[in-house]
């Protein structure tokens, strides 16, 4: 399981400073996560939480059968 952010690698350490500066410097309030069958509940979970801490107000999901970026 590998999370992006705008198409860079990110560990799950540093999402919720890398969102939080998004954030910050421009008016994002929603994520999309694009998520492939192969991801598992204990990293989308934690990931979205993650999300909902650092400030984003609309979060939703895109399941794909696998990943094209």
């Amino acid at each position: 399981n590998i999370i992006f952010l705008e198409g860079e690698e990110t560990a799950k350490e540093e999402l919720e400073s890398k969102l939080r500066d998004a954030i910050k410097h421009s008016d994002i309030d929603a994520l999309v996560l694009r998520i492939d069958k192969a991801a598992r509940a204990e990293i989308i979970f934690p990931v979205m939480e993650i999300a909902r801490k650092s400030g984003i107000v609309n979060l939703a999901y895109d399941k794909k059968n696998e990943l094209t970026e």
